[in-house]
């Protein structure tokens, strides 16, 4: 008969918590390359007005999604996990 073993995948919270982390990391290099986008438009017709009416929006949207992200990472800092990082060593062995 076949043991079975540990689940593979990490509990969702977890594996929630390090996505979005993931997203708060990339952010700032997806809003580097939302706001280089104009210069690769380029050309002689390229009114500034344009640009402008492109900017506006991608700033105002990476702002709301950094407030997404925050207050989901720091819902998260809720569940437990810090407590168990800062916990000592010797208090694990006394529940054993």
């Amino acid at each position: 008969m076949k043991r079975w073993r540990d689940p593979v995948f990490t509990e969702r919270r977890t594996y929630r918590r390090r996505r979005m982390t993931d997203a708060a990391t990339l952010l700032p290099f997806f809003g580097a390359g939302l706001f280089l986008l104009p210069m690769v438009w380029g050309g002689p017709d390229l009114r500034t007005s344009t640009v402008i009416l492109f900017l506006f929006p991608v700033w105002a949207g990476l702002c709301v999604l950094s407030v997404i992200v925050s207050r989901d990472l720091e819902s998260g800092e809720e569940d437990g996990t810090q407590e168990m990082a800062e916990r000592p060593p010797d208090e694990e062995a006394d529940e054993r």
